[in-house]
C-alpha cells in the first residue's frame, strides 16, 4: 500500500514521526479518512479517537482538539495531547468526567463552563479509547 508521512504532536512530546499508510481522526463534522495522495486541505481535530496503520497494523489514540495538515504526501496532526490506550488512567479519566459533569451543571460563569466542557470531552476521548482495546 502507498504511504504517505505522518507527523503526529502533542503539546508535550511528539507522539509519532514516519511512514503512514492511513490515518482515521475525529473533526467536528465526524471521521475524516486520510491515505496517500490526498487532496491538500486543514481539518479542525476535536477531541476523540484517532487510528493510523503502519506496515498494516493499526495503532488507537485518544487526542485532544487541534489541526491536522494534508500538504502533498506530509499530514501533520497537532492536538493538546496524544495518548495510548495503555499509557490512559481510566480511573482518573472516569473522574474528570465526572467533575467536569458536575461544572458544567452548576453553571457559575461561563468561562467555567467552557472549561469544563473541554475537560469533558478530554475524559470523554481518553475513556472511549479505553473501552475500545479492552474489547479488543
Amino acid at each position: 500500500m502507498k504511504t504517505f508521512n505522518l507527523r503526529i504532536s502533542a503539546i508535550r512530546r511528539d507522539f509519532y514521526t514516519g511512514p503512514c499508510e492511513s490515518l482515521v481522526f475525529t473533526t467536528l463534522d465526524g471521521m475524516v479518512g486520510i491515505l496517500a495522495d490526498h487532496v491538500p486541505t486543514v481539518y479542525a481535530v476535536s477531541a476523540g479517537e484517532l487510528r493510523f496503520t503502519i506496515n498494516g497494523e493499526t495503532q488507537v489514540l485518544a487526542v485532544g482538539d487541534g489541526m491536522a495538515r494534508v500538504a502533498g504526501d506530509k499530514v501533520t496532526i497537532l492536538v493538546d495531547f496524544a495518548e495510548l490506550a495503555s499509557e490512559i488512567d481510566a480511573v482518573r479519566a472516569k473522574d474528570a468526567k465526572e467533575r467536569a459533569e458536575a461544572q458544567i451543571l452548576a453553571q457559575q460563569d461561563a468561562r467555567t463552563v467552557a472549561h469544563a466542557e473541554a475537560a469533558l470531552s478530554r475524559a470523554m476521548a481518553r475513556l472511549k479509547v479505553v473501552q475500545k482495546s479492552n474489547l479488543s
